[in-house]
């Protein structure tokens, strides 16, 4: 499973052994990554400092960061996808990376509000909106299972040496996995993930439900990952030692998109639909990338660049997927 880590900060070290305690078992890693990423005083997410963009001093790279060109094209879609005034909703972004969101740089939006919902805030979103998010449900903290000995068994965490040691526990309230896995099958099953988008979909709102994030389906999940598709980021390099630092870095797993559109499905969202990047913003977000390749037809601009980065497969266009979906009642 390549877990173990060599180096721990005394701090993260310390609040790890309490939630360990005595109990020589270990904990599951779901709630080690909670830990990790959502601590109040150790928290990758939770400390200051800036995690996004291209400087040294960051750990990755998101559509957020090219911030004049990528909110455009997001009100665009949400123009096209929504065919409403925009002034009779509440543009609610959910995890927001920048202190004013990816509207802060805008001199002005069209929407009634925007509502900001940071890590650890109340989940309230009012009666017409448009729920955004980018690369928040890859964000969560998720489940590591192994099959072992013919059973599937969950990754935990403990303390051996002094040093975190990965450990393997018996798994209850197991999803529904393959029982015809290989011996030693990873897969790392976002569930806080599943739980937090029910929570979004099963509150009384109407309007648009748009998340920009990476995955895949169950069935490449089950045969094509066996070391699972949990991994680190610091300083734009991916890692697979998920207890490397505690605290210091990012933990990350792929959604599950075909359980996601199931949820939606389920509370009621139309034209639910799933897209590449680039196909998204190609299908919905048309005028503005038209006004775009105009405004400098003789040479390759800054925004012309951007535009590419947002739509190249080789870049981010195929890496990246769009989940959106209509309720027009609840």
């Amino acid at each position: 499973m390549a877990l173990d880590s060599s180096e721990n900060t005394s701090e993260a070290m310390s609040v790890i052994a309490g939630l360990i305690g005595s109990d020589a078992g270990g904990i599951p890693l779901e709630q080690y990554i909670q830990c990790a990423l959502y601590h109040p005083r150790i928290g990758y997410y939770m400390r200051h400092g800036e995690r996004v963009g291209r400087s040294p001093d960051t750990d990755f790279y998101t559509a957020s960061s090219i911030k004049g060109l990528f909110p455009r094209l997001v009100l665009e879609s949400i123009r096209s996808l929504l065919d409403e005034p925009l002034s009779e909703y509440v543009f609610v972004e959910a995890g927001p990376e920048s202190a004013g969101g990816i509207l802060g740089n805008l001199p002005d939006h069209p929407f009634k509000d925007i509502c900001l919902i940071r890590p650890g805030d109340p989940f309230e979103i009012p009666e017409k909106a448009i729920v955004f998010s980018n690369e928040l449900f890859d964000a969560q903290p998720f489940r590591r299972f192994v099959r072992h000995a013919g059973s599937w068994m969950e990754a935990g965490v403990t303390i051996r040496a002094g040093s975190l040691a990965s450990t393997l526990l018996e798994a209850e309230n197991l999803p529904e996995l393959p029982e015809d896995a290989p011996e030693g099958y990873t897969i790392d099953w976002p569930q806080r993930a599943n739980n937090l988008l029910r929570e979004i979909a099963g509150k009384s709102w109407r309007g648009l439900f748009i998340s920009f994030d990476y995955g895949l389906d169950r069935r490449t999940l089950f045969t094509e990952r066996p070391e699972g598709t949990g991994r680190t980021y610091s300083s734009h390099t991916m890692g697979s030692d998920l207890l490397d630092r505690p605290g210091e870095i990012d933990i990350t797993c792929h959604v599950v998109w075909d359980v996601m559109e199931s949820i939606l499905t389920e509370n009621r969202f139309q034209n639910v639909e799933l897209s590449r990047q680039e196909s998204f913003f190609m299908h919905y977000s048309q005028i503005a990338i038209r006004e775009i390749l105009e405004s400098s037809p003789a040479g390759f601009s800054p925004q012309k660049q951007s535009l590419m980065e947002l739509l190249n497969p080789g870049n981010m266009g195929h890496l990246f997927q769009v989940l959106s979906a209509r309720r027009n009642d609840f």
